[in-house]
């Protein structure tokens, strides 16, 4: 295999070929031999053999969909908290700034979709791509800055990498995709695009021209006569490292689409970061590869198995009310043979001297259930979806603190996938900071979410940011002077519970609050929290005048009567409201 790509047309087709031929040989091999299947095993419809009798009972109690289902919903209730640090003092308002900015495309383009598809598919084949990206179809064609969910079938690289986080150091990475012709041929403006799907999806041997990979159902239609023209699209980005003058003529690496059979791009890495843009999460990690496991691989034989005692039980039941006859073949004439059913009521006339009966099955053993219920909990515990996960109460266990704390123990697979995701959104992250100094347009009004309530519009000046010598001496590296972050666990509903109650309890801390009322509801991430205090803050201090002019009326003998008592001013939590209140001057 030649080590330089070159420029010439079948050069660079040779030298993909090649490529092509090495990761889709090692992925077919080793890693996605039974991916297949999965989509129709996850759906329910597999769990049988075509060949099952028609008299057999196939149930199919699917736990698998369930425990993926809600594995994914316990890791996408809730937004993750992202924060953006500064190397440097004089740059926090920037950081502020592109704070707002992410939040404000998270809510605008929906991207905790995008992220359920992402944990979705992970779960089902063990790995997902992310593509951040400049789109240039958002926004009415304006472009925008987004990040796309890669289906794990359309994604191939590099099989020498070893973990997810070490794909940046990969030679190539490719994505395939199917597109009409006629859209291609638009895009690109050439006309010498082929409509090549059905061709390139053919089954046929390696070695005669170039085949598609991506697996799945809809390719079958492909082999036949498609309604519409489509071409098979395939992206690569890879390492070249051909020099001129001693400089890497392609810095940042080389971005190559093919479409058609025809090379459609041919550039240098468009990116200011000089990095490709895709990042892979794996489920469960596998030792000797990037590409990982999914959920499939360990619940699907419990899965199978727990359908063929169900199976069991099922036609033991339909058998205990439906016996078998039992008699000697002179019983019966052959026509009364022919007539003997299940009828409720029936009369039968048998000859003298011979025996008729029917024959109930064997009563199951009460260990078949068991195991029904053995394979029940397995699935559960080995998806992380407990009855405590699930929320109900754990035995006998009536304690709020143990409760509590078997929460906390029943979420740590829970918590080690959820570190697996913040750390894909953080390489995410720092991806799309440097795509905002390098597209983010000063013309275009966003929007930001004030005290968790009401919208306010803001503007980001990056013109006026990326020439500001003092602030930045090289605008296309301002991105490496910025940090992005997740907040660990900030995704898991749970977590921002356990939080929210650790900080009621800290208000209500005797004989001292440990901290204040806003505090509490801003661990809360509670909406319109300021405005809320602010009212609290001007209720108390009515309150509290009220009372001091009825005590001063007291004192003076001037009130009738009995004077209120004000003891509970003084209790720890009014102080903190008073002196919360006069701090502001209230």
């Amino acid at each position: 295999m030649a080590e330089k790509i070159g420029t010439d047309e079948k050069e660079i087709k040779k030298y993909l070929a090649d490529l092509d031929d090495e990761c889709d040989g090692y992925k077919e091999t080793v890693i996605s031999k039974e991916w297949g299947s999965i989509p129709d095993f996850y759906s329910g419809r597999n769990h049988w053999g075509q060949y099952r009798p028609k008299h057999k009972m196939s149930p199919v109690l699917n736990f698998l969909r369930q425990a993926i289902e809600r594995k994914t919903s316990l890791m996408t209730d809730t937004k993750p908290f992202i924060d953006i640090l500064p190397y440097r003092d004089e740059i926090q308002d920037v950081a502020e700034a592109l704070q707002e900015i992410v939040i404000s495309k998270w809510s605008e383009q929906s991207l905790d979709m995008t992220l359920t598809d992402v944990i979705f598919y992970a779960e089902l084949f063990g790995t997902c791509g992310v593509n951040t990206l400049f789109d240039k179809s958002l926004h009415y064609g304006e472009g925008d800055i987004t990040m796309h969910c890669i289906d794990p079938r359309n994604l191939n690289f590099d099989p020498m990498v070893t973990a997810p986080q070490y794909l940046n150091q990969s030679e190539y990475v490719r994505i395939e995709q199917i597109q009409p012709t006629s859209l291609l041929k638009y895009l690109y403006s050439n006309n010498k695009i082929k409509s090549d799907a059905p061709f390139t999806f053919s089954v046929g041997k390696r070695g005669k021209g170039p085949r598609g990979k991506v697996v799945r159902r809809v390719i079958s239609l492909l082999q036949k006569k498609s309604a519409i023209d489509r071409s098979l699209v395939r992206e690569y980005w890879l390492q070249d490292r051909e020099l001129v003058r001693k400089r890497l003529k392609y810095p940042g690496g080389r971005h190559i689409i093919i479409a058609g059979d025809q090379i459609v791009v041919d550039e240098k890495n468009p990116y200011w970061d000089e990095e490709h843009p895709i990042d892979i999460i794996d489920w469960h990690r596998n030792p000797d590869s990037a590409w990982g496991d999914g959920e499939i691989v360990d619940l699907k034989e419990l899965q199978l198995l727990l359908n063929k005692l169900i199976a069991l039980i099922v036609e033991n039941g339909l058998l205990m009310t439906n016996s078998i006859w039992v008699g000697d073949s002179d019983a019966l004439t052959p026509a009364q043979w022919e007539e003997l059913d299940n009828v409720p009521g029936l009369k039968v006339k048998k000859k003298p001297r011979s025996e008729l009966r029917r024959e109930p099955p064997p009563p199951l053993s009460q260990s078949l259930f068991s195991t029904v219920a053995y394979l029940e909990s397995a699935i559960e515990k080995l998806s992380g979806n407990t009855e405590v996960v699930q929320g109900s109460t754990p035995g006998q266990v009536k304690s709020g603190i143990a409760i509590e704390a078997l929460q906390t123990a029943a979420m740590a697979i829970i918590r080690l996938k959820s570190r697996t995701i913040e750390s894909l959104l953080e390489r995410v992250g720092q991806k799309m900071i440097s795509r905002i100094f390098q597209f983010e347009s000063s013309k275009r009004l966003m929007w930001r979410m004030k005290n968790g309530q009401d919208y306010e519009k803001f503007e980001f000046f990056r013109e006026k940011i990326i020439k500001n010598k003092k602030m930045f001496k090289n605008p296309r590296e301002a991105f490496k002077d910025f940090l992005f972050k997740i907040r660990p666990g900030s995704s898991l509903a749970m977590n921002n519970w356990q939080k929210s109650m650790i900080a009621l309890q800290m208000y209500q801390a005797q004989p001292k609050p440990l901290i204040d009322r806003l505090g509490v509801l801003e661990t809360m991430d509670w909406p319109g929290r300021t405005d809320i205090i602010q009212r609290l803050e001007i209720e108390e201090a009515a309150e509290l005048e009220k009372m001091m002019a009825l005590e001063q009326n007291s004192l003076s003998g001037n009130a009738g009567g009995s004077a209120p008592k004000v003891s509970d001013i003084r209790s720890p939590h009014a102080v903190q409201g008073i002196q919360e209140g006069m701090s502001k001057n209230i």
